[in-house]
Parts: structure tokens; sequence; C-alpha cells
């Protein structure tokens, strides 16, 4: 952009000021801000960040001529997201009304009111931003992609579409590169319904968690996406943002959740493969996914990433189970032998059955965060996650929490996966998990398969969740998520609980197991009976 000020003596002398006074880290004329691309002025401040500042650093922002809220709100949440304290911004300006802004501020940031005229030029190059300071533009649509087990796309886990052509026709990694797909029209125009205000509809998930109180994909953005989420430019369509790759990468699992289906566990298509009522077992649609068709994917996609690495440096890995995948872990280690890592950060969804060698390397990473799915306890979660006894999964997360406290950049999370089977032992799970030190968890509601989501409950057994929630005893933090849960499952509907008890025994029987033993009040309240 064409340089927008004249350095005339008057303004040099308020610098050469500023300069004797303060160690003057930088001066960003405010008036450039509103004229640039979105991400200038994160650009701008983050090579200067440090942990600790002295006394007499400054960061200076010079403001001649009127300026739009907006973009005095963005600066604010920029210093705030970088962490940068307002004892350390000064604003030299002209206006008043910026004056007024900055000292109204919950931390007042000092502000000098100059007698300067205006030292803005005639703009050539006009950009004008669009600042996210709403939050309600969703980073996935700008960043990058996430791959599903048959090589489809979606932008992220939760968004419920594929990535189409104009002809309508999904795109395919196996067909069309990372690059190709992140600048389709189809991106574009989610893109566009953000700009608009409006929520794209394949985005209406996020909303929903939204709605009633609970963290959804979108809101946890800023954080898991903190490496390249400040390089965002909303207001482009440019690919130049893209720092980000996730997907369901094969359905290659060793558990039989109740909760999952073989689209994400080949234990499961293994087990309905063996169960199947075709003579030619080829021919039953649950084949393709009993072959684990990743391998017709795996090459092609890692081939392709390591050619746009590093750009990307932010990468999800889901399952089936992606520690099982032993390309995603040769990846880690092209990363840290390439000197990439420093800068990248990785995360893996996993199901607690394992802990490869490469999470001894966690500080090699910028940060490394393994969320693992625990639903619920001992015996119950041996049903409701079949193939593994509890005590591999609780000393795996033992060794996973050792390691974060030895390692500062790693980080343990729990996934809870709310559904019919677990809702009513919440309290023990969260109970558990606060005497094990895991201070980061989340809960997902379940909505497929629909007989063991929260609306199908019966009447009795919504009554005994409600009162054993209700009554629950939890640090404030707790209570205040679990509130989320109750507000869930007030709000959803009742079924005679018939679906429930088929699908349920079942799976009992073709597993050798029985609910009624492990979960034994749910099971009677849904009418569960062997």
């Amino acid at each position: 952009m064409t340089n927008l000020f004249v350095e005339d003596d008057s303004l040099q002398s308020i610098r050469n000021k500023l300069s004797n006074q303060y160690q003057v880290e930088c001066i960003i004329f405010i008036e450039e801000i509103e004229n640039s691309p979105s991400s200038f002025l994160y650009k701008k401040l983050i090579p200067l960040y440090q942990p600790a500042y002295h006394a007499q650093q400054r960061f200076v922002f010079f403001n001649f001529a009127p300026i739009q809220k907006t973009t005095l709100d963005h600066i604010v949440a920029t210093l705030h997201y970088i962490d940068i304290s307002p004892y350390f911004i000064l604003v030299v300006t002209n206006q008043e009304s910026t004056v007024s802004y900055f000292k109204s501020l919950p931390e007042p940031i000092s502000v000098i009111l100059s007698s300067e005229k205006s030292h803005l030029q005639k703009n050539i190059t006009e950009i004008k931003p669009l600042f996210n300071t709403d939050k309600k533009m969703c980073a996935h649509a700008w960043t990058g992609l996430h791959v599903n087990p048959d090589g489809t796309t979606r932008l992220c886990c939760e968004y419920r579409d594929l990535i189409k052509d104009p002809q309508g026709t999904p795109y395919n990694i196996k067909t069309t590169d990372i690059l190709g797909i992140l600048d389709s029209e189809h991106i574009k125009q989610v893109r566009h319904q953000f700009r608009q205000g409006a929520t794209p509809p394949g985005c209406n998930n996020c909303l929903k968690i939204e709605s009633t109180g609970g963290t959804s994909k979108k809101s946890l953005t800023p954080f898991k996406l903190e490496n390249i989420y400040g390089n965002i430019d909303w207001e482009s369509d440019s690919i130049d943002s893209l720092g980000w790759i996730g997907g369901h990468l094969g359905n290659l699992c060793n558990l039989k959740c109740r909760i999952c289906s073989e689209t994400y566990s080949s234990s499961i298509a293994a087990e309905k493969i063996k169960f199947s009522l075709y003579k030619n077992k080829k021919q039953d649609p649950v084949y393709k996914f009993f072959a684990n068709t990743w391998s017709d994917y795996s090459s092609i996609f890692y081939s392709n990433l390591k050619q746009i690495v590093p750009p990307i440096k932010n990468f999800e890995f889901l399952g089936g189970e992606p520690l099982l995948v032993l390309e995603n872990i040769k990846f880690m280690q092209h990363l840290i032998d390439s000197g990439i890592s420093k800068d990248c950060i990785f995360e893996f969804v996993t199901n607690g059955t394992q802990y490869p060698e490469i999470f001894d390397h966690a500080d090699k990473f910028k940060r490394l965060t393994i969320t693992v799915s625990i639903d619920n306890l001992g015996k119950r979660f041996e049903l409701e996650r079949s193939g593994v006894p509890w005590n591999i999964v609780e000393n795996n997360l033992e060794k996973l929490i050792n390691r974060k406290n030895s390692c500062t950049s790693m980080k343990i999370g729990v996934s809870i996966t709310v559904n019919i089977q677990n809702v009513y032992y919440l309290p023990e799970l969260i109970a558990w998990l606060t005497s094990k030190g895991v201070s980061h968890y989340y809960y997902n509601f379940l909505s497929t398969p629909s007989w063991l989501s929260l609306n199908s409950l019966t009447s009795n057994a919504k009554i005994i969740v409600l009162d054993k929630l209700l009554s629950a005893e939890l640090p404030q933090q707790d209570q205040t998520m679990l509130a989320t849960v109750i507000q869930q499952v007030q709000q959803s509907a009742t079924s005679n609980g018939q679906k429930f008890c088929a699908e349920m025994k079942k799976l009992d029987s073709i597993r050798s197991q029985t609910f009624n033993l492990t979960h034994k009040e749910i099971a009677e309240a849904m009418g569960y009976m062997l």
C-alpha cells in the first residue's frame, strides 16, 4: 500500500520526545490499519511479542483523522489476543472521539491529545478490511480443509455438507489437490454468507451448540488455530490464509464404541460383516468400510500435504484411531526432522488405547494437544467402548498427564460424548477427571445414532437424570458446564425406549455383554431387560 502519511518536522518532534522517554517498539498509524488487510495489525505486532516487557517499553499508535469505532475495537481485540497489556500502549491523537474511546475502556489506555493537524495523504490502493471482533465468522472457512475417510472434504468435522464443484459433485483429494478445493466457489460462497452476517446452512450445528451455552468448534478456533488465526484476511478470498488441515484419516480402529459406526471404525465394520446376511459379503455396503479404503488415499494425501508445508502448520487428526495409522506418526517425525515442528500445532483425538514414543518429543512442537475420548468409567467404559480393558486407558491417561506436567507445549483434554448411556453418570466422571488433574474437558452431544441421543430418553429416564444432575455437588466451573447438559436434557424430546432397547439387546447378544448389569439405573429407567 502507498504510504498514507507525510512526516513533517512537528510529527518528527513527537517521535523524538517519545523516544527520549520510552523504548518505542513501533509506531503504527491507526488510519493505516483502517485501510489495510485485516491481518495488518497482527502481523505488525506478533514479531514484537515478548512474554514480559519492562516498564519503559511502549507500542505507540498515531491518529490524526476520524476513525470508525470498529477499527478501535479491532485494535483492542488484537492486543488482547496477542496478550499485550494496555499498560504498554500509548495513543497520540488529535481526535476527541479516539481519546474518549480509549479512556472509557475497562483497562484504560494512555492517550496524549495532540494539536497536530491531519497528516493523511490520498490513499492510492485503499483496502476495506473486515474485522471479526464479534467472532461470528468461522476461521475454518478461510484456513483449510477436513478430509473424510473416503477422500471427500468438509470445512471442519462439524460442517454438515461436502465441499462440491459447480455441478454439485463432491470434491475428492484423489482427483483435486487441497489448494484447488480451498479455492472453490463452494467455499467462497460460505465466506460470503459469513460476511453478510448469515450462518451458512452447513454450520448450523455450531449455532445450535452456542444457543444452549455450549462451546462450539467455531468458538474454539482462536485457541486451536492460534498460530494462524491472526493471519486471516476476512475480507479476502485469497488462499494465502491456508494453514490448517484435519480429518478422519481412515476408519482403522481397535474399538467398537456403541455411539460409533462402520464409517469411523474398522472393528465395527468387521463385526457387521461377520454377522452380515449377504451370501457374498463383499456385496454388503458395509464391506467398503471393512476394507479400510483410506489406504487408497493416504499416499496422495501425505504427498500433497508435504508439498504445501510449511504454510500449513496446524493439524487435527481424528479417526478411527489416528495413533494406529503409522503414516500419522511418520508425518510428525517429518515435521521434526525438517525443523518445521517448532511452529506447528498438532492435535490428536484418540480413544486412549495408544501412547506412541513420538509423544516424548512433544517439546519439539509449538503445541501438541492430545484429546482423549472418555465417556464413562470402569466396566461402564468397557461396555460403551468395547475392545480394551479400562486400566489400559487409565494408565495411558496417567502417562499423558505426567508428560504434560514436564512439557509446557503439551496439552491434555478429554472429550465427553453425552448420550443415554453416560448422562446419568456424568458427575462421577467429572469428579474422577478432577482427581486425576484433568482441568480441560468438553461435552459433545450425540445426534447419531438417534436411538442413543438424549431425544430418545424415556420420561422415567429423563426424570432420574435430571434429579441426579441437579443434585450434583461439583466445583463451580464444573457446575456451570454441567448446566449445559441439564439444559439439553430439559429441552429434549422423549421416546417409548423401544428402539433403544432393541438395539442395545442386539449389541449385548453379539458381544456377550449385559447393559443392565453395568448401567443398572439408566437401563431400568429406559425399560431395558434381558
